[in-house]
């Protein structure tokens, strides 16, 4: 900003220094032999200054888009930890789609503000205030006229900005409806193809771009007069000060006259550019304030002070848990190394216990600790990286089969890269692969078998040695590899494992059963007993 008001000054500068070097090159015309070296000189600091000024042009420019894009990354990565540091039960009522217009176009709108919006204006104040404070010393009737015509052009561009933030408040909305049609339905075609829906959701999606469309038009040619108005402005100026020097001639001068219409051209880029802001400022002002509002959400991370979990053996604690009206007043204790298997109903709240633990959100009231401390008393991502978790709503990511591997624990060694594959009797089948660990994968895993897709899975969640591991929807999640991979994790006596499942063999095997009910918890010990009141099937070692 600063190196922005400098070159504003210096080009005001140049500016006036093109002005007097007309002038005196008219005006003070020698009537010597040596006229044509006169206006020869004076010719060539005008040609030099007007060199100068397109140079320092091109530099604000560059300044003000280094301006814009530094603004940009840096509220990127603001919006970025904001997302991360959420609620997963805030983040769950935003569509994807309306997520991705503010990382995109709310952004842009910002960057357009900041680096052609804000920076220019900076400039062009400079530019016109100067320009006006020469032009009076030139002559002052012409620089009133000039000035009535720029202010009565400002006031038609202030009065034209109200309905322009409201077509622009409405392009948005339309705009946020259809990226999160476009979102949900392209993450998940496959309902759209076998239920036949393709023409029924084109038909919508054609709804909705006219939609868009119309509300485009209509901020376009409001917009669009915005930027007209100055256009008009400089030829009327030009016009004004040639008929207002020419009536003048005797007292003015001719040097005088082609000075003030000299200056007023170099006034013809400032001027068009007060149009293009004030549009940018209205599309930044509908990106402020939603942006504004979706950073004062409340976050996990209250304190980025918080000091770091400490390390410990896994044991879990949640005390007098209530969660809405899932959970109610719920007191457990998950010892450490223990295999506990949590079983209910669909909608008994399995799940929000696992996301409890994980600390996707803290519960309405109650504590969670792990090894003694509260989970809502330290840092989040020391907290995230103590806990491995297998769910299906965390799929695996389009890359290599390394970066999803070390996804959780980034500096894994190779060693300990080594160890975990062969744990999850994925070592042969990696090395069979042309580039091994190097071998990409597509979005979700998609391009793999569902056997080695749930091995990698469980690779991902294990490596790096968290102290708790939570396991979601086993029963779905899982199924031939279970015996041999799984079994691998619980014999190791690693981390304390929380399961949801169903499934006899799991509840044979747990140290004790959680079951949900009512949104109450019941503790069953004695797992055997549990299975035979259930009439469940026999016991298996894993």
């Amino acid at each position: 900003m600063a190196r922005l008001l400098v070159n504003g000054i210096v080009q005001a500068a140049a500016m006036a220094g093109i002005a007097l070097a007309t002038r005196r090159g008219f005006d003070g015309l020698p009537l010597s032999a040596g006229a044509s070296q006169w206006v020869l000189a004076h010719a060539a600091a005008v040609a030099a200054l007007g060199l100068a000024l397109m140079w320092l042009r091109t530099a604000e420019r560059t300044t003000a888009e280094r301006l814009g894009q530094s603004y940009l990354t840096a509220m990127r990565l603001r919006l970025f930890d904001h997302v991360n540091n959420l609620s997963s039960r805030v983040l769950q009522k935003r569509a994807q789609g309306i997520m991705m217009v503010r990382f995109v176009a709310d952004l842009n709108a910002l960057n357009d503000w900041a680096s052609r919006g804000l920076a220019r204006l900076v400039v062009s104040t400079i530019t016109i205030v100067s320009a006006l404070a020469l032009l009076a010393w030139l002559d002052w009737v012409i620089a009133a006229c000039v000035g009535v015509v720029v202010a009565a052009a400002l006031a038609l561009l202030v009065a034209t900005g109200a309905p322009l933030y409201r077509r622009v408040r409405e392009l948005r909305r339309i705009r946020g409806r259809l990226a999160a049609n476009l979102g949900e339905k392209l993450g998940a075609l496959s309902p759209v193809r076998v239920f036949g829906r393709t023409r029924g959701e084109r038909s919508r999606l054609k709804k909705q771009s006219r939609q868009l469309a119309e509300a485009a038009v209509s901020q376009t040619r409001l917009a669009a007069l915005l930027r007209a108005v100055p256009d008009a402005v400089s030829t009327l100026l030009t016009a004004l000060v040639l008929i207002t020097g020419l009536l003048q001639t005797e007292r003015a001068g001719t040097g005088t006259l082609l000075a003030a219409i000299l200056v007023v051209n170099l006034l013809d880029s400032p001027l068009r550019d007060l149009g293009r802001i004030f549009v940018f400022w209205q599309n930044y002002r509908a990106a402020r304030d939603v942006l504004g509002s979706f950073l004062r959400l409340p976050t996990l991370a209250h304190d980025p002070q918080l000091p770091p979990l400490a390390p410990g053996p896994g044991r879990l604690e949640l005390e007098d848990i209530s969660v809405g009206h899932v959970l109610e007043h719920v007191n457990a204790e998950a010892p450490a190394g223990a295999l506990i298997a949590i079983t209910g109903d669909s909608g008994s709240g399995k799940s929000t216990l696992l996301a409890l633990a994980a600390r996707m959100f803290d519960p309405d009231q109650g504590v969670v600790r792990l090894d003694g401390q509260p989970l809502n008393k330290h840092e989040l991502t020391s907290t995230r990286q103590a806990i491995g978790t297998i769910s299906p709503d965390l799929p695996l990511l389009r890359g290599s089969i390394r970066r999803n591997l070390t996804y959780r624990a980034p500096s894994a060694t190779d060693a300990e890269i080594t160890h975990t594959l062969r744990l999850c009797g994925l070592q042969e089948t990696i090395a069979a692969l042309p580039r091994g660990l190097a071998s990409r994968i597509a979005e979700r895993g998609a391009d793999l078998p569902a056997a080695l897709r749930q091995r990698l899975v469980i690779a991902r969640a294990i490596m790096g040695n968290p102290r708790l591991l939570l396991i979601d929807d086993a029963d779905a999640m899982f199924d031939a590899v279970r015996a041999d991979t799984l079994a691998q994790v619980l014999r190791r006596g690693g981390p304390t494992i929380l399961v949801v499942t169903s499934d006899p063999q799991w509840l044979a095997t747990a140290d004790a059963v959680w079951q949900l009910r009512s949104g109450n918890l019941q503790i069953h010990k004695n797992t055997k007993q549990l299975l035979a009141s259930r009439n469940e099937c026999s016991v298996i070692n894993l």
